[in-house]
This record gives C-alpha cells, structure tokens and sequence, in this order.
C-alpha cells in the first residue's frame, strides 16, 4: 500500500524550527525554533499564520534562558528552559513554564533540575516528568547531576509543586553497573553526576516511567507517585556479525525507549523494575530489538 502525503501549509521561521506541539482545541501550533517558542493558527486546510512568540515568564538571575521542549494536555502548554551562564557556560537550574493553549497567557514558572531537556505530561495530566540532563561544561570543572523533575499539577499550574528524583542511590554502585555495561564518560564523577536523562516515556496508567540515560547506555526506572529511581539497566553486551564485544569497547549506543507499532512510536513496559524489559536499539542505521533474557544479559535481534 502506497502512501502519499500532500503539503497543505507551511511557515518560515526566523529562527530553526525543531519541535512542535499541536493543540486541537484551539488549532494552535507551539514549536520550539531555537531561542524562543513560536506560535501559528491552523486553518482547517492547514494554512499556517504567526501570531507571536511565548515570552518565558521569568527573568534569569544570571545567564540567558533557551527552550528545550514543549508538551501539550488540557489547555496546558508546558515549556522546558535551560538556564545558562553565558560567561562560564556551566548550566544553572533550569525552569518550566506553563501557558495557557488558548491565547499563549503565562500562568506559572516553577524551578527543575539542571539542563531540563525533555518534558512529557502523565496519561492524565496532572503531572508533568522532566529529563533533567546536567551535562557539565567543556572543561568538567562544574558537573551537576543528572535527574528527573516531577511536578505536580492537581491543584492546577498557578500552584504546581515539584519533586526531584535523583541517582544518588546508585552512586555506591558504580564499579557493578560499569561491569555490566554502564558507560561512564566524565574523570573522577559520581553516577549521579555522569547520567545524563535524554527521553522519558510514560506507562499508560502513570504508574511508573522509563527514561533513557543515553550516554551511559542504560535505561532508569522511575515510580512516579514516590519520585523514586528504583533501577538501572545497563545495555552490557551485544552480538553483531557473529562477534560478542562489551559496549565499553564500542562507540557509542543509543538506546532509544520506543517499541514501535503500526500506529507510532511507542514504549511498553514489560514488567518494570524487574529483569525483564524490551526496547528497540537503533543502531548502524538499522533498528534492532533488545531483549533481556536474564538480569543484565541481552539478547540483540533486528527488528523487521
């Protein structure tokens, strides 16, 4: 079957347009373009027209603020900031912002990790999980820690309150998790401060959330009511033409935690925080399935 997509409309940014967020209530379009977030109207035949920008809500105490992500449930936009000093680069704690969908009104600004990179609403909404990335600057004389922002918005987002899940749990634990095939990078660093979350995806019942440490080469499990990391699973070893190396001896693998299916990308969780999780492994422009056959040993087939 043959599909064919037709170009019904289109906007140039000033900017570089990166990532978008629909809302189909007020058909507007939120997209992330660089140091500011623009918005369109959409037509009903998809003509797009700029209304404005999103004005972050805050004023940094030192640094400048650039948007890393934007997500979109119930009227609410939420938008990821990092602050950054622009004098010795090092990254501030960042902040998220919420917006009104409707007219793009700011509502409330509340402070998150380091770095935050990518935001996702729970299933139902009334949470909003940050990857806060904390990567150090060039030169790893500041390293903050890597961790996960939850905020909670059951009282709305004029009074969200947030948590903070953090790694230090698993700092004890370093040489075991680097033997079964963490990738550590920085000199003389904790775990906590060497894992850097990129992606989170959330179960369908908001229970519990998977989030890639995509440096590292391993996956994190998050229980979303008690903000609690509750595990770490290390990609360890691989076969690839007949061949088993360690992926500390290998560049480096992304583990990106979608499953993918006919109608999109999505993530399934297999019994979380136990032995037995699946993702999908896109490497060496193929895409692999990365099955765990027992605690810390995987079993690589492609994925067709």
């Amino acid at each position: 079957m043959a599909i064919r997509l037709n170009k019904v409309g289109g906007a140039a940014s000033t900017t570089n347009s990166e990532i978008p967020a629909f809302d189909s209530t007020s058909k507007r379009l939120y997209v992330v373009a660089a140091s500011v977030v623009n918005i369109y109207t959409v037509t009903t035949t998809g003509a797009l027209t700029s209304v404005g920008d999103l004005a972050p809500g805050f004023t940094p105490t030192s640094g400048t603020a650039a948007p890393n992500s934007i997500a979109i449930k119930n009227g609410i936009v939420a938008v990821a900031y990092e602050i950054k000093d622009s004098v010795t680069g090092t990254h501030q704690r960042g902040r998220v912002s919420f917006f009104d969908s409707a007219n793009g009104n700011f509502i409330n600004s509340v402070e998150v990790g380091f770095l935050p990179d990518m935001l996702t609403f729970t299933p139902d909404g009334k949470k909003v999980l940050v990857a806060n990335e904390g990567e150090p600057n060039e030169n790893y004389s500041f390293d903050p820690e890597g961790s996960v922002s939850i905020i909670d918005l059951t009282n709305g987002p004029a009074n969200a309150t947030v948590q903070e899940a953090k790694f230090n749990a698993f700092d004890s634990q370093l040489a075991t998790l680097r033997s079964q095939g963490l990738r550590v990078i920085g000199n003389n660093t904790t775990l906590s401060q060497d894992v850097e979350p990129e992606y989170i995806t959330v179960a369908p019942d908001g229970l519990t959330a998977a989030i890639t440490l995509q440096e590292a080469n391993a996956i994190a499990f998050l229980d979303v009511a008690s903000a609690t990391i509750t595990s770490i699973k290390p990609g360890n070893t691989r076969e690839q033409l007949g061949n088993t190396r360690t992926k500390q001896q290998e560049e480096v693998v992304v583990i990106t935690p979608v499953y993918c299916v006919p109608d999109g990308p999505k993530y399934t969780i297999l019994n979380p925080g136990a032995s037995v999780s699946e993702t999908i492994l896109e490497m060496d422009n193929k895409k692999y399935k990365f099955v765990e056959t027992s605690p810390n040993k995987y079993r690589l087939s492609e994925y067709k």
